[in-house]
């Protein structure tokens, strides 16, 4: 009980330091946080409505964080509110809308992400084997990854496609498709 209450009042620096980097970066983070609009229940993206997500969805503060980038205003939040262990995005250019589901074990590292992606816990997505020039993946928009899923490699993963739970892929995954396996196969 102390220490819910002990964790608590730490907590009120971050949100207020969050808060105030919302409202000055608030274009940054409107598409990433529509994805949890049916897990709240304010009507309006606003501060309310972001001080429920980020506090109630901790996963979601990496992609906070990211989406600041190495600015003055990151440098003034990173002490109060270090990244969530176990989800790391290395990538460089990822589209609005990102939602990581759970906060466990999750590497994101591809040469881009398009609009709305989504993934599982446990997911790899990372450098393997050259392709067309580039060792990342390139996920377009849409694309649902599943729980422990591995992308790796210079592969293309096309809009609106599907990766099944457990899936490891390492080849090109054509528009709209779902694969799934090991190695991934479209069904």
């Amino acid at each position: 009980m102390i220490m819910k209450r002990v964790a608590s009042l730490l907590s009120i620096p971050f949100l207020l330091i969050a808060i105030i980097c919302f409202l000055l970066t608030k274009d940054r983070h409107i598409d990433d946080l529509l994805r949890y609009k049916k897990e709240v229940l304010y009507s309006k993206v606003g501060v309310l409505y972001f001080c429920y997500v980020i506090m109630g969805k901790k996963e979601y503060r990496n992609v906070f964080l990211y989406r600041l980038g190495v600015t003055r205003i990151f440098r003034l939040v990173m002490p109060f509110t270090p990244p969530i262990e176990g989800i790391e995005i290395l990538t460089k250019r990822i589209g609005s809308g990102i939602r990581v589901f759970h906060k466990s074990g999750c590497t994101i590292n591809a040469y881009s992400i398009g609009q709305n992606f989504s993934c599982g816990q446990g997911t790899t997505i990372g450098i393997g084997k050259e392709i067309n020039g580039r060792n990342c993946p390139v996920i377009g928009n849409n694309v649902w990854v599943g729980v422990n899923a591995t992308l790796i490699g210079g592969i293309t993963i096309g809009d609106n496609a599907t990766i099944g739970a457990g899936s490891v892929v390492v080849h090109d995954v054509r528009r709209g498709a779902t694969v799934v396996g090991n190695p991934a196969r479209e069904v």
